[in-house]
């Protein structure tokens, strides 16, 4: 029988990662929701039972284990691929102090080997807890590089947000409805515009510009919840776009997400950023949900300061790891937060 233990044996040149077989997974699982789960292993079996619903490949699951009789199952990295050829990677915390970081970092690097060799995912993407400093430091040995702290905020959502009053944007500006967003369509060609002026200059993520192509980054905002056209607007001034609003609707949640709010350089510092979202807020009311939400880069004070104008009030936070595999493309775009 299989056992995971919170101290096994300190890690010796027989531990060593591999593909977790089908035998092992609900230990591997239980491995990755750690103790805070209660009984980690009747919710690794819970998570193994429920992952093809979600989609989760549990084939991209690696763990550093010992051969022996009764194998322990060491540390887990589970890689879950997404839109826009991005995959989000989840690592076992652990608990132990001897040879710890060897081993988780032996389990991601396998895991990135596998990924990589899909073909079709260009970055792998970490969100740990800004307190777990030893998967940060274990991740950075596999290669993953530190972008810094996301913020998450959160805006409650009222009856009065429904009926509150758009204000308009600065002359020469108009903000338009997204009406199809399909590949070769005259708004999608817009919106990859808006995007591209919209990262010149960036103080969200700057790190990120240049590791994906437009294309991509345009499906992975879709893929974040369930997308709907009247959630996404342009920024337009006359036929040249400048600027995008991107909602997406989360009903499991009861939110509405602010995948992304971007704007050119030029019409940065006129007020545009708090008009659209002062008209976007009534809209995220208006289809029932109850709060609105975003991620934004610490180092990005404006962005802060408009949130927390509009009443965003922080409720979370994320260290940003990323590492590119070597087939990203060097004239891509950034990705989202």
């Amino acid at each position: 029988m299989t056992q995971t233990s919170p101290n096994p044996a300190p890690a010796s040149p027989a531990w060593r990662a591999r593909r977790v077989p089908a035998n092992l997974r609900a230990d591997a699982a239980a491995a990755l929701v750690g103790p805070e789960a209660g009984e980690p292993l009747a919710a690794g079996r819970r998570f193994v039972q429920a992952a093809p619903s979600f989609g989760i490949d549990l084939n991209l699951m690696f763990a550093t284990m010992d051969p022996g009789r009764r194998p322990v199952i060491g540390h887990v990295a589970l890689g879950v691929v997404g839109a826009g050829r991005t995959a989000m990677m989840f690592v076992s915390s652990g608990h132990r102090v001897s040879d710890d970081q060897a081993e988780r970092v032996a389990a991601v690097e396998s895991l990135c080997t596998a990924l990589e060799g899909l073909g079709r995912v260009r970055i792998a993407q970490a969100l740990p807890e800004p307190g777990e400093v030893g998967l940060v430091r274990s991740l950075v040995s596999a290669g993953f590089r530190v972008l810094g702290d996301l913020a998450y905020m959160r805006r409650p959502l009222s009856r009065a947000d429904r009926d509150a009053e758009a204000p308009d944007l600065p002359r020469g500006l108009v903000l338009r409805q997204v009406i199809s967003i399909e590949r070769g369509d005259a708004d999608r060609a817009l919106l990859a515009s808006a995007l591209e002026r919209s990262y010149e200059d960036t103080l969200d993520c700057p790190e990120l510009c240049g590791l994906r192509r437009i294309e991509d980054v345009i499906d992975s905002h879709k893929a974040t919840g369930e997308w709907r056209s009247d959630l996404w607007w342009l920024v337009l001034a006359g036929d040249r776009a400048e600027g995008c609003v991107l909602l997406n609707h989360c009903p499991e949640q009861g939110s509405v997400e602010l995948v992304y709010l971007g704007l050119s350089s030029s019409i940065r510092g006129r007020g545009v950023g708090r008009a659209v979202m002062e008209r976007a807020i009534p809209r995220a009311a208006r289809i029932g949900a109850s709060s609105i939400t975003c991620a934004v880069d610490r180092r990005n004070a404006p962005a802060i300061a408009l949130y927390q104008r509009l009443g965003f009030r922080e409720f979370s936070s994320r260290t940003a790891l990323v590492r590119a595999f070597d087939d990203a493309p060097p004239d891509a775009g950034a990705i989202p937060t």
